[in-house]
């Protein structure tokens, strides 16, 4: 999934715990996120759908750079300046999933949430590396159905904001042939996520701090893509977004 969304879960979920990564939390904001999307008309970055932001020669390029400079996301603002916008932002959010985690468990286990999970990635198996672009079949199946207002019945292309699905609109996806079949027995498990996001981005002040983080969250990404490349401290290869793969899903490794 893209790093513009997983930048700013990764901070919400960080540092909570005595682990210093709660699951929980990161599997909220990560779907939550997931309602801003870069080919939205309101950000002007069409441009980026499938780059995932994890590879700084990807958004260095002069297609890219031209793209993020025309778009909404774009600032002049340096990235200090950036990072303390949008610590602002990560503050609200953060307050806002104390407040859920108050009203009901957003636990790892009451989430249903069995995928290994880590604040560096997606884990295959216990001894595998880590995959930051990757979130596991879960909450793969998450991002993609949870919310509406797809284009297409692809759910790859979304050209306006979407909106969580309600508990009805997830019981009808078991009857929706554009659900692949693995997904469909994913889905009969997503209930408690669902609820949680829904009733996150209810809360006063989310939606608003959840644009505004993903603005900030690209723009911090473009400002520090130079030092990542000259450091080697981005990823390599194409991008793998399952976001904007939509009901394909992800292409075998």
């Amino acid at each position: 999934m893209c790093r513009w969304h997983k930048h700013v879960a990764k901070s919400i979920a960080t540092d909570i715990t005595q682990d210093g990564f709660d699951v929980g939390r990161y599997s909220v904001a990560l779907v939550a996120m997931g309602t801003q999307r870069v080919e939205q008309t309101a950000w002007g970055l069409q441009e980026l759908h499938s780059i995932d932001g994890f590879n700084p020669e990807e958004i260095l390029t002069p297609e890219c750079q031209k793209a993020f400079e025309k778009s909404a996301a774009y600032t002049s603002l340096t990235v200090d300046e950036i990072q303390n916008k949008l610590d602002d932002q990560i503050s609200v959010l953060n307050q806002a999933m104390d407040q859920l985690s108050s009203e009901i468990s957003i636990s790892k286990q009451d989430l249903g949430i069995t995928d290994r999970i880590t604040k560096d990635g997606y884990k295959q198996t216990c001894c595998a590396t880590p995959n930051p672009r990757e979130n596991g079949p879960q909450l793969d199946a998450a991002v993609v159905y949870l919310v509406k207002g797809y284009d297409d019945d692809l759910r790859d292309v979304a050209s306006h904001e979407l909106e969580v699905i309600s508990n009805s609109e997830l019981k009808a996806l078991r009857y929706d042939p554009t659900v692949r079949g693995k997904d469909m027995e994913l889905l009969k498990t997503q209930e408690p996520i669902r609820h949680a996001v829904e009733r996150y981005v209810d809360i006063d002040g989310v939606k608003d701090a959840l644009r505004t983080s993903f603005s900030l969250s690209v723009a911090y990404i473009f400002k520090t893509a130079p030092d990542d490349l000259k450091n080697g401290t981005g990823l390599s290869g194409a991008s793998d977004c399952i976001m904007c793969e939509g009901v394909k899903g992800r292409a075998p490794s």
